[in-house]
């Protein structure tokens, strides 16, 4: 069974949701430079680089337990992996925190977003420490939409294409 894009008119599977975290793991890894044997020998437990294979290309599902293992083992936090796996492949988008990369968002040019681009922009060049990235509740999404005249699931959605890229 491939991996594919939800459409967004229906409810993700376990398949969709395996997929869409076993992107972000083979992101990961790839970004650290490893290979899939590379992080089989660095795990505790014996897992073959083929069973990595298959939790990334959400052809086989893991254990909450190997799933928090293989984060911990690429030195990434598991809620992090799982809210970012979930918030690209948009499932769930009305419930998570959603990341927002503050760069990306000051430089889209749709009128719709024009007060959260200004609201980005006075970020950026504050004083405060946000390294380019916030991470807004669901409310808070509810209330920016109402401000920008969308719906919580329309402004969600577009949120949802800030999602920071991966940092070293």
């Amino acid at each position: 069974m491939r991996c594919h894009v939800l459409d967004g008119g229906r409810d993700p599977s376990p398949h969709d949701i395996a997929c869409a975290v076993g992107r972000e793991l083979r992101s990961i890894r790839e970004h650290r430079g490893w290979t899939r044997l590379d992080l089989a020998t660095r795990l505790n437990s014996e897992i073959t680089s083929q069973a990595v294979a298959t939790y990334e290309q959400g052809s086989r599902h893991c254990t909450v337990a190997r799933f928090v293992e293989l984060c911990h083992t690429l030195g990434t936090p598991a809620p992090w992996v799982l809210g970012t796996a979930l918030q690209r492949a948009e499932i769930d988008l009305l419930t998570l925190d959603i990341l927002v990369d503050l760069r990306t968002l000051a430089l889209d040019e749709r009128a719709e977003l024009g007060l959260l681009r200004r609201w980005a922009n006075n970020l950026l060049h504050s004083d405060g420490d946000y390294n380019g990235v916030v991470e807004l509740k669901p409310a808070v999404v509810e209330q920016m939409a109402a401000l920008c005249d969308l719906t919580h699931a329309q402004l969600a959605s577009m949120l949802a294409e800030f999602t920071p890229p991966l940092t070293a």
